[in-house]
């Protein structure tokens, strides 16, 4: 059986994480209020609360069996 490991679902949720919540979320709250540092405000906050719900997300659907194969 194979299955993914707790530091894989860790550094998948940093590297996501970091990409979104450093670039695009900070862009469009600029786009929309025009100013960079509410936007990196927003970005960060959003940066821990969504990373620790990925995690969770994750580690549950670990634990489901639809859509794994093992490998013989």
């Amino acid at each position: 059986m194979n299955y993914e490991t707790r530091l894989r679902s860790v550094l998948k949720t940093l590297t996501f994480r970091l990409t979104t919540s450093l670039i695009i979320t900070p862009l469009i709250v600029y786009i929309f209020t025009g100013n960079f540092i509410v936007g990196y405000e927003v970005g960060l906050t959003e940066l821990i609360v969504k990373s620790i719900w990925y995690y969770i997300h994750e580690r549950i659907w670990v634990k489901i069996k639809f859509g794994y194969r093992s490998i013989k």
